[in-house]
């Protein structure tokens, strides 16, 4: 390609509507469903990847072995008309953070690497000229400490993300009356709540333990306490059958490997959706003998059941050996 058809193709990319760019999975925040561009680091040079199409975008992540969190493809769309998310938004904040180059269609016939300060000077962009995306937390801490604003990414949405352990507002709402109505017999019980997936069990689980039983307590009304114990050991069976067939289990521990056993409890997650997000790596486990074997090693008093960030699920762990002895 010559310097012409170079620079040609410069401007082609930087007039296009849309175009897209993939993000890093490490730096996502999965309950926002967010993240910020990927800084690739290829034979010593710094680079941010861009596609004019979603397909060829998948495809990279694909053939590059990219992590996809529950399937969640880390690709965001770039907007000419955004001021926050356009290209030459991007480039600046890129171009300030030392990035180097950006490959275009990578993988593809249609490929181009280039170096960005020439991009800019191609297009006539001025890379001093930045647009952020600032949190009310940051602005605060702005405002109080007198620091400056820091130059970084703003958080981009990823394309068709799915939190799969996301329950709306509605669905939350029918799925909590099923902690008072959910048929005439334990056995109506045990067959309804084990219709649910799940997030949805932890999710009355949780309500039941850490809410509904401490408030009925508090407020002294006994038959409600009541009522609740005979709701609080049926869920934590679903719970644990739930357990046996999940597939992909994990449990949390700290930068030297060790366990994290809080408040004498351990930890079994559902999902490592939320691995990136929090301060604990996670820790496969393989099935109920890893959890047998945690609790071996460990000693807790319960277990806790979780995706993360939202519902617990506690079963105590006499409960948990009796049932899988």
């Amino acid at each position: 390609m010559t310097e012409q058809e170079a620079k040609a193709k410069c401007i082609e990319i930087f007039d296009k509507n849309k175009l897209y760019i993939i993000l890093s999975e490490k730096q996502a925040t999965m309950l926002s469903g967010t993240s910020i561009p990927f800084i690739g680091q290829p034979e010593g040079h710094t680079v941010i990847y861009l596609f004019d199409d979603y397909e060829s975008a998948k495809h990279f992540v694909d053939e590059l072995h990219f992590e996809k969190l529950e399937n969640n493809y880390p690709i965001a769309e770039i907007n000419k008309e955004s001021e926050v998310y356009s290209l030459s938004s991007i480039i600046s904040i890129a171009m300030a953070l030392g990035v180097e180059s950006m490959d275009y269609n990578a993988l593809t016939n249609d490929a181009l690497g280039v170096n960005l300060r020439w991009f800019c000077d191609v297009n006539n962009v001025n890379p001093q000229k930045i647009s952020m995306m600032l949190t009310s937390e940051q602005m605060e801490k702005i405002q109080s400490n007198g620091d400056g604003i820091k130059v970084a990414f703003s958080p981009m949405k990823i394309i068709n993300f799915i939190d799969p352990y996301d329950i709306d507002a509605a669905e939350k709402e029918k799925d909590l009356r099923l902690i008072f109505d959910a048929g005439e017999t334990i056995g109506d019980y045990r067959n309804t709540y084990s219709s649910l997936s799940m997030i949805e069990c932890l999710l009355l689980l949780d309500h039941v333990t850490t809410k509904y039983i401490p408030a009925a307590k508090a407020q002294n009304r006994i038959a409600d306490v009541e009522y609740f114990k005979q709701v609080e050991p049926i869920l934590q069976e679903v719970v644990m059958n739930k357990l046996a067939d999940e597939a992909n289990l994990f449990t949390a521990v700290d930068s030297n490997n060790k366990v994290i056993v809080n408040n004498n409890s351990v930890y079994v997650l559902i999902t490592d959706l939320y691995k990136y997000s929090g301060h604990h790596i996670y820790q496969k486990l393989e099935g109920v003998a890893s959890i047998k074997k945690l609790i071996r090693e460990n000693n807790p008093q319960r277990i806790i059941v979780t995706d993360g960030p939202r519902y617990m699920g506690i079963i105590p762990v006499d409960k948990f050996l009796t049932k899988f002895i």
